[in-house]
């Protein structure tokens, strides 16, 4: 994120990664939670507490409507965030149309929910085999 926004835009507090955009010659937050569902399944949220220091951004965070999406660690590249960062900016605004962001096409509930096919095919696999030992 840091080489798409200019390092002094971007902060990773604790679980929680905000970055600092120019919109309409105003600077704005956009910001996404992140935790390991499961050992290399990561999930990007909007709906959780901020740990985004106020020296970063002293003021009020703007309204993001939820989102949980669930990666497999290593789909996350340049791509996935350059993805991430233009799928925030996205959803932050209201509109009709939905976010074209096919890892993950296939999901009814995208993009307040989903996992991308690669993930959700291992996590099926590891659930398969932990119910087995």
């Amino acid at each position: 994120m840091s080489s798409l926004q200019g390092g002094d835009k971007v902060k990773l507090s604790k679980d929680e990664l905000g970055w600092i955009v120019e919109e309409e010659g105003w600077l704005t937050l956009r910001y996404t939670q992140i935790e390991e569902y499961e050992v290399g399944f990561i999930r990007f949220r909007s709906d959780m507490t901020h740990s985004l220091p106020k020296s970063f951004w002293p003021f009020d965070f703007p309204k993001i409507p939820t989102f949980e999406l669930t990666v497999y660690h290593n789909q996350i590249d340049e791509e996935f965030v350059k993805n991430l960062r233009d799928f925030v900016s996205f959803v932050i605004v209201d509109r009709p149309e939905i976010y074209t962001w096919d890892i993950f096409e296939d999901f009814q509930s995208y993009p307040n929910y989903g996992w991308t096919k690669k993930a959700r095919d291992l996590y099926q696999e590891f659930k398969k085999k932990s119910r087995s030992n």
